[in-house]
């Protein structure tokens, strides 16, 4: 992009003047805490247990895996809708190729990277971009003859290396690959800047985004930076020659850069101390329109008027804290039972009781001239039941707090002998803590890099893509699409809701064949059930099961006209039909419900019978003295 001087200069005061805006969000402490370090956690008197407890990491990676398989259990992470009848066809191309080229570009690791910053850190930003990736390889040509080789020399081949022997000229030649492709990479919180009066989560529609980051000089190279701009920004002679690192801005803001008035998305590439922009190899700056900031942020708890919110780690530090110290306690508590001190009279103790009170090996004979009244053992009170008590407590805190169970989790052992409703209640709770964490990202970050992948396919290097559709392969080019406002993210499609989604549509096939002939289902519909169970199940070829009732060979087609009278008698045979299924099912909906509250009654008198076994339990545990066995009550 080529501009004057002038309209440089006041872009570089304008990027100057909001340099001066910004802020950066440390998040060093929180990293810390996950990893059970920084104060409170380092300081390990002598002789005392230096534990660290890892609730942080622990419910941190006990989240990640839930949310992973939410966005990834599915065949897609996002669908995009279309905007009419016309528009079905273009839609699920386009979505085939976003999800093709996420998936290419490293989506799972990438994602897996986002969540977890989000989750430990209150914030997670991944960036898309186009990546050139040049690589050589030396080439050997054999047996060639002078003709031969002369071609191969004239054709500006770059021949690094020439051999003759017996078996004719062999020429090495170094060739040159050019490799277009997507990223998507996660950025640390600590490299984004944004104005310190930014309100909200999404960067869309921030008025002024730094990314500043360290790169080496082959990759500024590679972004088309001048010889004489990164000469400038080289301190000092090392022995790194191009692999050396460079500090320098990728600066996303709003400006009217060509005068009309209007300010545009621009990206700006700044480097130095002062902040300038860097010149272009061949003329003109590293300055050019985009179309969307291409950061990406997400938060598992937004706070209303923040740039960001809380984290777990924030959510559970100070029950880590709190948990580290009771079980330091109990630890040393236990030490002190198994190492006791000694109390000794020094006037009647001699040398050799001293010498074998310091000798702590079991079996141990202690020589006491003075009786045994003279050495006197100081047993400490035993702490590990109300230690265990206490931890168990900050333990059910903290599932509160993150929606992370151990029954969630498979890691209760008495999970069997509790009542199927109750843990089905407690799993459902906590799920609904990570769906919602889930939804978030969906609703928010998700979207938005997928918004931000389509249009980089539009507009972007990569002309065409070849991908699988419809159990071919088929070349796509996104130059054509239009430009996508509306998306979905598939959430709540991970194992178990897939299942769930399963047995629902199986229930709805059986309906839709008993209705059948009727009014309310035909063989397309019956079509799309059965397609929509083999995508459930992972099948992407429905065609190999199924054939549409559309295009399938052998379907018959309705004449143009029949008998007037036939037709109406048709219709009144297939309306009575219908209202005949329609009671039919009513009926089965009433007799259901009927069964759900003969099933609530039986667990309800089941429930009460346990309780009133267990209250004369306890009465006779009292009279008697004799533990009570709790049985299959939840406490």
């Amino acid at each position: 992009m080529m501009h004057d001087q002038g309209r440089i200069e006041a872009l570089e005061r304008h990027v100057r003047r909001r340099l001066r805006e910004v802020s950066e969000i440390d998040t060093s402490r929180l990293s810390d805490l996950y990893h059970g370090r920084g104060p409170g956690y380092d300081d390990r008197p002598d002789g005392r247990s230096g534990i660290v407890m890892s609730d942080v990491r622990d419910a941190i990676e006990s989240i990640k895996p839930e949310l992973m398989d939410i966005f990834f259990g599915g065949d897609r992470v996002v669908e995009f809708s279309a905007v009419g009848p016309d528009d079905v066809e273009s839609a699920e191309i386009e979505t085939e190729a976003v999800n093709h080229v996420m998936t290419e570009a490293g989506g799972f690791e990438a994602f897996l990277g986002w969540f977890h910053a989000a989750l430990s850190e209150g914030i997670g930003y991944i960036k898309r971009s186009w990546s050139e990736d040049r690589r050589s390889e030396v080439v050997s040509y054999a047996g060639l003859d002078e003709d031969g080789a002369l071609m191969i020399v004239e054709s500006g081949a770059d021949v690094v290396g020439r051999a003759d022997g017996p078996d004719g000229i062999t020429l090495h030649v170094r060739e040159v690959y050019a490799d277009t492709s997507y990223r998507l990479d996660v950025v640390p919180a600590c490299e984004v800047l944004v104005p310190r009066d930014w309100n909200k989560l999404s960067l869309r529609g921030c008025p002024f985004v730094v990314h500043r980051r360290s790169i080496p000089i082959h990759d500024l190279r590679g972004l088309g930076v001048s010889d004489r701009s990164i000469s400038e920004l080289v301190e000092g002679d090392d022995d790194l020659g191009d692999a050396r690192e460079v500090d320098v801005k990728e600066i996303y803001l709003r400006h009217d850069l060509d005068g009309d008035g209007v300010q545009e998305l621009v990206q700006v590439i700044c480097g130095g101390r002062d902040d300038r922009i860097l010149e272009r190899a061949g003329g003109g700056w590293m300055v050019d329109w985009i179309t969307s900031v291409p950061i990406v942020s997400i938060c598992p708890v937004p706070l209303p008027g923040m740039h960001g919110g809380l984290s777990i780690t924030e959510l559970v530090e100070d029950l880590q804290a709190l948990r580290t110290v009771i079980a330091r306690q109990m630890i040393d508590n236990v030490v002190l039972s198994n190492n006791a001190d000694w109390i000794v009279d020094s006037d009647v103790a001699s040398g050799e009781t001293i010498e074998d009170l310091l000798n702590p090996r079991p079996g141990r004979v202690i020589r006491v001239s003075g009786g045994a009244s003279s050495v006197r053992e100081v047993v400490p009170p035993q702490l590990v039941g109300q230690s265990m008590a206490a931890l168990e407590f900050v333990e059910a805190l903290k599932e509160q707090r993150t929606g992370v169970t151990r029954y969630s989790q498979g890691l209760d052992a008495d999970s069997l002998n509790k009542t199927a409703e109750g843990i089905r209640r407690i799993m459902t709770a906590a799920q609904k803590k990570i769906l919602l964490i889930a939804r978030i990202f969906a609703e928010t970050g998700v979207s938005d890099l997928m918004r931000g992948i389509h249009d980089d396919l539009r507009s972007g290097a990569m002309r065409s893509v070849v991908m699988e559709v419809g159990g071919g392969f088929s070349e796509i080019s996104p130059g054509g699409w239009s430009r996508r406002r509306s998306v979905r993210v598939n959430v709540g499609l991970g194992t178990d809701n897939r299942d769930t989604q399963f047995a629902r549509l199986a229930m709805l096939l059986g309906k839709q064949e008993q209705l059948l002939g009727t009014p309310l289902v035909d063989a397309r519909r019956i079509y799309n059930t059965l397609r929509r169970m083999l995508e459930i199940s992972g099948f992407k070829d429905v065609e190999s099961f199924f054939a549409d009732p559309q295009s399938a060979p052998g379907v018959p087609v309705p004449p143009d006209s029949q008998d007037p009278s036939l037709v109406a008698a048709e219709i009144e045979m297939r309306k009575i039909e219908a209202e005949a299924a329609v009671k039919q099912a009513e009926l089965e909906i009433r007799r259901m419900e009927a069964e759900t509250r003969r099933l609530d009654v039986m667990l309800r008198d089941d429930r009460e019978r346990d309780l009133a076994a267990a209250k004369i339990e306890a009465e006779e545990a009292k009279r008697t003295g004799a533990p009570v066995d709790g049985g299959d009550l939840v406490r």
